[in-house]
């Protein structure tokens, strides 16, 4: 994007969804390379994709801290 050809850009954005590269949302939404295609429906709903992933990620890998924090937890009590 940087260099002008957005349609490569975004393009190379989604085949590196496509192969589980994924950036924190963050990224996407004020890494100056990206300036050129914010306005880009097909940026934003790539974005948008990355960013549901991400935020699905974190919760899943949350959970499972939960549950296995909760099993110890109960493990201990079982063992009393």
């Amino acid at each position: 994007a940087f260099l002008g050809n957005n349609e490569l850009a975004v393009q190379c954005l989604d085949s590196a969804l496509h192969y589980d590269f994924y950036m924190d949302p963050y990224g996407y939404g004020n890494d100056p390379m990206f300036e050129s295609l914010k306005n880009r429906e097909d940026f934003k709903r790539l974005a948008k994709k990355q960013s549901d992933y991400f935020l699905f990620r974190k919760q899943a890998f949350s959970n499972a801290l939960n549950r296995a924090q909760a099993g110890n937890e109960l493990k201990s009590l079982m063992e009393k």
